[in-house]
């Protein structure tokens, strides 16, 4: 199910996760089929709702096993400690506003003279660009660039890098203390850089496109969401949250799809969960993902036209591709000590089980190529980043890491991780030598 399911349809789908909810407590083995309601559902749209339970599922218990083989799939390495990204000194670290940012730098309270002094050398020393953000596509890299020691925002740049051609283009530079853009997503789309910017002071979030011939951001669109994504179609999907109380789940979620050629909505649409936990994930690749968790303590999960309703319990990480959905659980909320993965393949009617201990407390990717790694580890800084193919029950080291992210694009998976480097300080002077900042690499999982 690669083709992104519109919106309107996905909206008629999740009004009958109630209705799969009661039926799954038959004893009937075979999923059933729910109607959707609801007339705006388009004639080509699929008319059938597919509900689940864990029981109508056949177990399949897997030793996760380690290969040191080639993994079955592309892989492909970026140093980017090779790249020549500059040095530039952010507008924030100017002498005459420097102060203002200071809380952002930290150290010890009880030696605030030298970290004064620490900081004053840091401001003046032009900062070496550092990723900070990854997407792929047509065989190209496009790489996020920080040099804002604050990490404000203040100053950063987009590149693209050619791995054949070894041709490093800045395509986007922002430098301003004025008027900075906050860009807290970046992806591509029939060729085009789209910038997706969400400003806290007032909840508003921004699209911008980078300007082919100028090089200059434009504004495509202004609106209360705080998430975006790309689709298959060559939309954007954007998405909002009214939080509840608890400041935990989410009430309400406000989604609309933006047409980046035209500036226009083409739909829009609120998704009340008011008397339900809720919550949501867009992927470009796969489409919507909601979760929900009714009152009776299970947890409804709808992607496609399939909702499985789990008596899983600490899901952690959930991801899923066309047709299979991984679940990451621990013993413990958020205890990572003891985990098992649970992959679903909705075609087969199986479920793949397997030990999770060790390979990390996150999972990105999909649900068949899964990546999983850890955001910390009390043996240093090579905490590994391991790639996990479920239904062989194979698992496959790809490199040591800190502080790793995991960005996925329609061309393939994109992991930055990091080497360790750090300033060091002398009295008159800082310079970089190998300690604990991190030098960002590449690891590509071609999709």
């Amino acid at each position: 199910m690669r083709k992104y399911m519109s919106f309107i349809t996905a909206t008629a789908l999740i009004l009958s996760l109630t209705a799969c909810s009661n039926k799954n407590k038959t004893d009937d083995p075979q999923p059933e089929i729910i109607e959707p309601v609801g007339d705006t559902v388009p004639e080509e749209a699929p008319n059938e709702l597919h509900c689940y339970k864990d029981s109508d599922f056949t177990d399949i218990t897997l030793n996760l096993s380690s290969s040191d083989e080639a993994p079955p799939v592309d892989i492909e390495y970026i140093d980017t400690e090779n790249l020549d990204f500059g040095e530039r000194q952010a507008p924030c670290c100017a002498e005459d506003v420097r102060m203002d940012y200071r809380h952002y730098f930290g150290g010890d309270p009880e030696s605030e003279e030298n970290v004064i002094k620490q900081y004053n050398m840091e401001c003046d020393l032009p900062s070496k660009g550092e990723v900070e953000g990854a997407y792929y596509y047509d065989g190209k890299y496009y790489l996020m660039i920080n040099y804002d020691i604050h990490y404000c925002g203040h100053c950063w740049s987009i590149f693209s890098y050619d791995p054949v051609t070894e041709e490093l283009v800045e395509e986007y530079n922002m430098s301003s203390l004025e008027e900075p853009i906050y860009c807290s997503r970046f992806f591509i789309i029939n060729g085009r850089i789209i910038l997706s910017s969400f400003r806290y002071s007032d909840s508003v979030g921004s699209i911008y496109v980078i300007n082919e011939d100028t090089g200059e951001p434009e504004l495509l669109y202004s609106g209360d969401f705080g998430e975006a994504a790309p689709d298959e179609n060559g939309m954007i999907k954007l998405s909002y949250y009214k939080w509840s109380e608890n400041g935990y789940t989410a009430d309400e979620i406000h989604v609309e799809t933006l047409d980046p050629e035209t500036c226009e909505i083409v739909s829009d649409e609120t998704r009340d969960f008011s008397d339900i936990y809720g919550t949501t994930f867009i992927d470009g690749k796969y489409g919507i993902l909601v979760v929900t968790e009714p009152k009776d303590g299970s947890r409804q999960i709808m992607f496609g036209n399939n909702v499985l309703d789990t008596q899983l319990k600490n899901i952690n990480g959930i991801e899923f591709s066309d047709h299979c959905l991984s679940l990451l659980t621990s013993d413990k909320l958020l205890y990572t000590s003891s985990s098992t993965l649970y992959t679903y393949d909705f075609e087969t009617k199986e479920r793949y089980v397997m030990d999770f201990s060790g390979c990390g407390n996150y999972i990105e990717g999909n649900a068949e190529q899964i990546v999983g790694f850890s955001s910390g580890s009390s043996s240093g800084f090579d905490n590994p980043v391991f790639l996990i193919m479920p239904k062989i029950g194979t698992l496959f080291k790809l490199g040591g890491a800190e502080l790793t992210r995991v960005y996925d694009t329609p061309d393939g998976t994109v992991i930055v991780y990091s080497s360790a480097q750090a300033r060091n300080y002398t009295e008159d002077s800082v310079s970089y030598e190998p300690g604990y900042i991190p030098v960002k690499k590449l690891i590509l999982v071609k999709g």
